[in-house]
């Protein structure tokens, strides 16, 4: 593991950058340089302080603030969306192409205890090839303020394309959202076919009573299974004879490994485990799920589209 020797900014609201700084701690060496609310402050007040921003500004400001910090030659870890569109997302990871910096997303599934569980056993074999991806996340309607298509849906539509290895060949979509498709104001049903044969039904209701929601991911490959939930943090395995439970508290370690594969990057000059081709994949899909939801139709993927 690389030594950590990059210099970082926290830029967001105070409660973000707490949890940040928690994962950053972790990492032997590391260092914390600036913690402020906006990129813009720190570049006025101490730009060669850091060359580094972690950024998790809210969802409208991400794309700007990247494109801020590309300009300014500064390497970037996102949380994840990268936008509201595709569009702005593939300008912004364009904008750190071009200025030759690090981009990378932080907050995304397949850093998640729980599921590197289920890639680890995936790599090694002992679920076969993956045959059926499914992920489920309910919640209550307490608020009643619609989710944001491309929030709710950017960390599983990440880690299936992680799963199978690429992206999708086919998109098909429905639910009840709102603004254009752009929001999930009741809930949405997500089917991806791949090229190997495989599928992921990923789906989100706000549906439930005022309470806990519930998460659950499980994949069920060609000669295993496994199965990740939010109940105590229990993981099911299952590949013949008795099926058998690991428990992993999720805590910020997910972050601590996501800043770990950034910082590795921009030392040893490698592209990170969730980089811009990555990112702008996934924006690619979500735009075909909302186009999908608006048109009731299958999209299939023809030269880098779907159509």
């Amino acid at each position: 593991m690389s030594e950590p020797s990059v210099r970082l900014a926290l830029i967001g609201p105070p409660d973000e950058i707490a949890v940040w700084r928690a994962a950053a701690d972790r990492l032997t060496g590391g260092r914390i340089s600036i913690t402020v609310e906006s990129l813009e402050s720190a570049l006025n007040d101490g730009a060669a302080d850091f060359d580094s921003a972690v950024i998790c500004a809210p969802l409208a400001e991400r794309q700007a603030t990247v494109q801020l910090a590309a300009k300014a030659g500064k390497h970037v870890l996102l949380d994840a969306p990268v936008a509201q569109t595709l569009d702005e997302a593939e300008a912004a990871i364009s904008a750190c192409g071009q200025a030759g910096v690090c981009f990378a997303v932080g907050r995304t599934l397949r850093f998640l205890p729980s599921s590197q569980m289920i890639t680890d056993r995936l790599a090694n074999g002992n679920l076969g090839s993956p045959g059926l991806l499914r992920a489920h996340r309910w919640r209550s309607a307490e608020d009643g303020a619609p989710v944001a298509l491309v929030e709710q849906l950017f960390a599983d539509v990440d880690f299936a394309i992680c799963v199978f290895g690429g992206a999708p060949t086919h998109v098909y979509a429905i639910g009840r959202c709102g603004d254009n498709n752009a929001s999930i104001s009741d809930y949405v049903q997500v089917h991806l076919g791949f090229e190997s044969g495989g599928s992921a039904l990923l789906d989100f209701s706000a549906g439930l009573p005022v309470g806990p929601g519930y998460d659950s991911l499980s994949l069920i490959g060609s000669t295993g299974a496994a199965y990740a939930d939010d109940h105590h943090n229990t993981h099911l395995l299952y590949q013949g004879s008795d099926p058998r439970a690991l428990v992993s508290g999720q805590g910020p370690g997910h972050l601590s490994t996501a800043l770990q594969g950034f910082v590795n990057a921009i030392n040893d000059k490698k592209s990170p485990p969730a980089g811009g081709a990555e990112c702008r994949t996934v924006h690619r899909v979500i735009d075909a799920i909302r186009r999908s939801l608006e048109s009731k139709r299958v999209l299939s993927e023809e030269g880098g589209s779907y159509v």
